[in-house]
């Protein structure tokens, strides 16, 4: 298995092979010999053997032990991408490795991986184009929560969408990694009831009308913010550093 990317295929920057002393390659693709290429290949098997779409025209996968990205898993990538709505381009990176996550990874802590619902009241920020840019210097997956911490966010969300006229959307961002591993970012995002919601584009009475919610929760343990708005609770702690951003650790 990959160091932070349990039985997922794993990418990752040079930056990161430093760290782990890893030797990821930032994307995979046709004619790449590389031990994470037989990982690919197995979860591409497993994806196809549970998809019910049609994938007679797409040759098997039948060397999963062998560690060359050949043509039958370009095409078997490709397929993947396309039922997933992604670039259909061949090429396992970001997008790829963030949706295999979400369809067939295994957290060995049992946490279940942040999912944007269609129509719901947060998305995954990791996962939008911004939010993976964001992530460059690592390429890593921070989506993973244990499941009281993801309903916990489901409420908080739920709440602020009916507080507010804006019907704004949060933008979870920098939750755990999947086998909840410690990360060249975040040291403290480990547990996966850690995560960071951002404040972009909110006004100052929205962001005190999610302060006063986050306080509200009987399951918020701490929020870390730049001001309290003379919200007389000792779950928000005064922090400088987080002014774009709001770091909520589930009790």
């Amino acid at each position: 298995m990959s160091k932070g990317h349990a039985n997922i295929a794993a990418i990752g920057t040079a930056a990161l092979n430093k760290v782990w002393k890893t030797d990821y390659k930032s994307i995979l693709r046709r004619d790449d010999n590389h031990a994470e290429v037989a990982i690919l290949k197995n979860n591409l098997k497993e994806y196809r053997a549970h998809s019910s779409e049609d994938w007679t025209n797409i040759q098997e996968i039948l060397d999963v032990l062998s560690e060359i990205f050949d043509e039958h898993t370009e095409q078997n990538l490709i397929q993947f991408q396309k039922l997933e709505d992604l670039n259909a381009d061949g090429i396992y990176g970001q997008s790829s490795r963030n949706r295999m996550a979400a369809k067939i990874g295994v957290s060995p802590k049992g946490f279940v991986r942040l999912d944007s619902p269609a129509g719901g009241a947060f998305i995954n920020f990791n996962d939008t184009k911004d939010g993976m840019a964001k992530d460059k210097d690592f390429l890593l997956d921070h989506s993973w929560l244990t499941k009281e911490a993801l309903n916990t966010v489901s409420q908080l969300a739920d709440s602020f969408r009916k507080a507010t006229s804006s019907s704004k959307i949060l933008e979870i961002n920098d939750c755990s990694l999947i086998d909840g591993e410690d990360t060249p970012e975040h040291e403290s995002h480990q547990t996966g009831t850690i995560m960071d919601i951002r404040n972009s584009g909110m006004t100052a009475e929205e962001e005190k009308k999610f302060l006063e919610i986050c306080t509200d929760n009987a399951q918020v343990k701490k929020v870390l913010f730049h001001k309290k708005y003379d919200i007389a609770s000792d779950k928000i702690k005064l922090e400088p550093k987080h002014h774009d951003h709001f770091h909520i650790e589930i009790g």
